[in-house]
């Protein structure tokens, strides 16, 4: 295989593979390196944008619709794949956000809301201290049952076991 008779700008020879008139086909069309890089380059210009009506408070619903106007524009060629894909991501991050976000609103809403009502106090409720215990089992049959000297022996067997010992 014979090499390009053609020079290099640094000025050593082409090492490509020569045609039919003794040299490569760029030496032999040097316009058409000029065009072919200018194509080469424009795949990777940089995006300027689409309009996509954004919502300010964005819903699922929202997502929805935008997700529909991004595929209508990249069909269209409206948008580059590149950039259909990085708007992809982004409604997909704001999806998986949602929920959490609309939890944080509500919760606001209904602080806002209980402190805005007043609960009427029961002068005759009796003052429960913080550290008070919920009532057990053996209270509550003690407190219900007529024979509650019986009810409270019932914790206390263990007890009259080992002095029986």
């Amino acid at each position: 295989m014979k090499s390009c008779g053609g020079k290099t700008k640094a000025g050593k020879p082409c090492r490509a593979a020569a045609g039919p008139g003794g040299l490569c086909f760029f030496h032999a069309n040097p316009d058409r390196a000029k065009s072919l890089g200018q194509i080469g380059g424009l795949k990777n210009k940089k995006f300027t944008g689409v309009n996509l009506e954004v919502p300010d408070s964005i819903t699922g619903g929202d997502l929805c619709r935008l997700e529909v106007q991004v595929v209508r524009g990249l069909l269209s060629g409206e948008i580059p794949a590149r950039e259909a894909t990085a708007v992809a991501q982004m409604l997909n991050l704001l999806h998986r956000h949602l929920p959490t976000a609309d939890l944080e609103r509500r919760i606001a809403l209904l602080e806002e809301v209980s402190a805005s009502v007043s609960m009427p106090i029961d002068v005759n409720e009796r003052d429960v201290p913080e550290n008070d215990v919920l009532d057990s089992p053996e209270s509550r049959v003690r407190t219900s049952d007529p024979d509650s000297k019986r009810a409270s022996n019932i914790g206390n067997d263990n007890e009259d076991k080992d002095e029986e010992l």
